[in-house]
């Protein structure tokens, strides 16, 4: 008799303790199943989640960053060799050398950049930069700054932006007291009209005695006439009279043939030579072109406005004749008025000592200020000559109502 097992199982019979196999009605009763071995528990370990890491970014300096960390490291390098240098020393410098070439910011550091250029060849670089780039390449590092401080270099971007200022006969550079780079700050940029009106209230403000005016015009971006006229200031007569700055005088015209009065470009720097303080008082472009209502001549007007003044300088074309007949500068109040030339100079004063405006769009805000002052000073003159009628006619109905009462008077005896 075959008995089903189960795959693993073991029979081995009972016996007793006679040796003989238990008594029993059925013959299963001497067998008994044996289970199979355990087998060991195998605990597979937990699966890990896979963090994939980001990929590393490379690290972009800045090119003025990577110059300030150029002229650091150039610093940290003289530093090191003033001191004292010991057998222990070397072995540390070229462990720290090998440490900064193996960061970022000493592969930076250590690339080429443009301070390695000899001196002589970053001062031509210099020359041949415009007045605010030169000025942005001075804040760069300490030795931008020092080639950029040249006064040679200054001196040599004014003559070449204002030509007039090499045409006195004391040259306006020439003077210890007149910076090329001060100069060129002052008279660049655009006067700022916040402070104006406060200084010019100062009765104690200190007046210039002499202003010398650089004069320069442009036809196109080329210059066709330039002149500096020297002014005294002293006198009481010219602090009692009108301003008024001719540098160009009717009866000396300057040829100028085959100009567009439009394309006109105008700069007009009044300079202080004690001082040695400038400013601008020309809108560079003009803000208004017109026509001389009996000569016929173009008016073509640069003005500034100024502690609520107006500088205006007119330069006077006759296309027929094709020349310039007359450039001046003169100034006027709100209402009109010609201001004196004491109020002239607190003007200019508080001018040169005031801040400066930048950018673009300068001229355009010269023009904007030009309009605004223009139309209130029309709305002056209206308002004036309302006043002027109402008060004509109390006048009038005054003097009516005495007739009258004279006449009743004398009809009535």
């Amino acid at each position: 008799m075959r008995l089903p097992l189960a795959p693993g199982c073991t029979l081995f019979a009972l016996r007793l303790p006679g040796g003989t196999p238990a008594a029993s009605s059925s013959p299963l009763d001497h067998f008994a199943l044996r289970p199979p071995p355990a087998q060991p528990v195998v605990v597979a370990p937990a699966v890990q989640p896979v963090v994939v890491a980001p990929p590393v970014q490379p690290v972009v300096v800045p090119p003025l960053l990577r110059l300030l960390l150029r002229s650091l490291h150039r610093e940290k390098g003289k530093t090191r060799q003033a001191r004292p240098r010991s057998a222990g020393t070397a072995g540390n410098k070229n462990k720290q050398t090998a440490r900064e070439a193996s960061s970022p910011a000493g592969n930076e550091t250590g690339s080429t950049t443009v301070e390695d250029l000899p001196a002589d060849v970053l001062a031509c670089a210099l020359r041949r930069l415009d007045g605010p780039s030169l000025a942005a390449a001075s804040c760069a590092t300490a030795g931008l700054r020092a080639l950029a401080s040249d006064p040679d270099t200054w001196r040599a971007l004014c003559l070449a932006q204002w030509p007039s200022l090499d045409t006195h006969q004391h040259s306006i550079l020439g003077s210890a007291a007149i910076s090329p780079q001060r100069l060129f700050a002052d008279a660049f940029p655009f006067p700022s009209d916040d402070a104006a009106p406060a200084a010019s209230s100062d009765s104690d403000q200190h007046l210039p005695g002499e202003l010398i005016s650089a004069v320069d015009v442009y036809h196109k971006g080329a210059p066709i006439f330039s002149r500096a006229v020297e002014t005294s200031t002293s006198s009481s007569w010219f602090l009692t009279s009108p301003f008024r700055v001719d540098a160009v005088d009717c009866k000396n015209p300057v040829p100028a043939a085959s100009i567009s009065p439009a394309e006109l470009e105008l700069s007009w720097i009044v300079v202080d030579p004690r001082s040695g303080r400038a400013v601008n008082v020309s809108s560079r472009r003009a803000v208004a072109v017109d026509r001389h209502w009996y000569t016929g001549e173009t008016l073509v007007r640069f003005a500034v406005v100024l502690g609520g003044c107006k500088f205006e300088a007119t330069v006077t074309c006759s296309e027929e004749a094709g020349c310039l007949r007359e450039v001046s500068l003169t100034v006027e109040d709100a209402d009109g008025a010609a201001a004196s030339g004491e109020c002239s100079l607190r003007l200019l004063a508080a001018a040169m000592a005031g801040p400066r405006k930048g950018g673009e769009k300068e001229g355009e805000e010269a023009k904007r200020r030009y309009d605004e002052f223009v139309s209130s000073k029309r709305g002056r003159k209206e308002s004036k000559a309302r006043r002027e009628v109402l008060v004509d006619l109390c006048c009038s109905a005054v003097s009516a109502v005495a007739v009258l009462s004279f006449l009743a008077s004398v009809v009535l005896r």
